[in-house]
Order: C-alpha cells, then structure tokens, then sequence
C-alpha cells in the first residue's frame, strides 16, 4: 500500500446575482475533479502493478470514494472581461488516496461494483449537467433585457444552487456508503434531502439502512424512490432484495 498526494487547482468565475459561498463551493469542485483525474492515474497505474487493471469507469469510482480532501484555499482573484470588472474564486487543495483503496474494491461482489459504478457515472453527469446548466443560466442573464426575465432565471439559478448543494451531500453520503460507516452516511443524505427530493438520495439511504439491517426502514426509501421515478431500476432490484431477507426472516421466525 501507498499513500499519494496530489494538488487540485479549480477556478470559477461567479456572475453579480450569484451568492459568494456557492461560487468558492463550486471553484472548490472544480480544484476536487483536477485532483481526481491526477490521483485516477495514479491508481490506475498501481492496478497493473498488481495484475488487476481496472477500467476507466471502475477508477473513476473508486478514486471517487476513496480520494481525502485537505488544506483547501479558496481565494478571490479580481478580473476583467468584456470591459468590465469581475470576481473569480480560485480554489487549491491537496488530495490524498492511499492504493489499498483498490484491493477493497476487488473485494466486492459483482452486484455492489455495479451499483457504485452506476451511482458514480449517474453522478458524474449530474455534475456536469448542473456546471452546464450554470453556464447557460449566467449567459442568459447578461442577454435578459426585463426586470421579469432576470428574477426567472434569479429562480432557475436558485435550484441548480440546492441540486449542487445537493449533490455534494450525495458525494459524501456515497463515500461513507463505500467504507461501511451506514449510520454516518444516513445523517448525510438526510442533510441532502432538505435541498430537495432525490430518487437517488433515497435510493442510496435505503442502501445504508440495509447494511444497518433495518430493512423496513430501507423499503420505504426504495418506495420513494420509486414514487419519484417508476424507472428506477435500482430501486426495484434493491427493494425486492430487501423484502426477500425479510422473508426468509419471517420463515424462519427471526424477526
């Protein structure tokens, strides 16, 4: 085993109406994804070393479960564009994984290394949906010529704020998932859901009280999953899992 550090860099440039705390949030996410694709190098290296190359996606999720983030700075670096004056937030950190986070991952069984690698490529593009999103929403404000088109893309920028909030909840809810820390992990998504309601978040919660073994508890977050979107088809898998241990329980009378 090995412990490696890298360095992060991010930056972002935040329009007038956006909130200050949000924008080091996201030059910190960006500085977070620099770090990962230089740390997912390395594992990927380390992989062959031992004679289990991993596939990109598979790095990508391990990487993304494992890596530490510390020593984050977050500075205000002023700026000019098209003539007038601008605040970008450059973020720096260091990022730490250590390489016995690839025989974990071995360890798994085929069904969980699926659902984490469905989880983190479903994240992943919610990410990059959410920064795209951003970008447009800024460029439509500069372009918005009322008092009425500004304060509806004022809202629309407020709820890509809370599914970024969001999302960086599921990050770490995800990652305590990962190392088996369930009861920590719920305290993290229940955090996520006061942004909002996300099949994802009560999929994955259900997911932590199932290794609680609170498997009532696991079938409602499953069931609002799936009331939140029928094609959920993680959510279906997982709550027939969970209601079949309940009744081998039931038979053999140990609940």
């Amino acid at each position: 085993a090995e412990i490696k550090i890298f360095d992060g860099t991010g930056k972002y440039i935040m329009s007038d109406f956006e909130d200050h705390d949000i924008a080091k949030k996201r030059a910190q996410q960006r500085a977070e994804r620099d770090a990962q694709k230089k740390a997912g190098v390395a594992l990927k290296t380390f992989s062959r070393s031992i004679n289990s190359e991993l596939t990109d996606d598979e790095i990508s999720a391990v990487t993304n479960n494992i890596i530490k983030v510390s020593d984050v700075e977050i500075v205000p670096v002023p700026f000019e564009a098209k003539g007038e004056a601008g605040i970008m937030y450059r973020a720096t950190l260091k990022a730490t994984i250590d390489t016995d986070g690839i025989y974990t991952w071995l360890e798994l069984d085929d069904k969980e290394k699926v659902t984490i690698l469905n989880q983190n490529k479903d994240l992943q593009d919610a990410i990059i949906k959410n920064d795209k999103q951003v970008e447009d929403l800024k460029e439509e404000y500069n372009r918005a010529t009322s008092q009425a088109e500004k304060d509806k893309i004022r809202k629309q920028m407020n709820e890509a704020d809370r599914d970024f909030l969001a999302q960086k909840k599921l990050i770490e809810g995800n990652m305590l998932c990962y190392v088996k820390d369930y009861n920590s992990a719920i305290k993290i998504y229940n955090e996520a859901l006061q942004f909002g309601e996300y099949e994802v978040v009560y999929n994955n919660r259900g997911n932590a009280y199932k290794g609680l073994k609170k498997y009532e508890q696991a079938i409602k977050d499953y069931d609002k999953a799936i009331q939140l979107n029928p094609n959920h088809v993680d959510a279906y898998y997982n709550r027939g899992n969970a209601y079949g241990i309940l009744q081998k329980k039931d038979e053999k009378g140990d609940r």
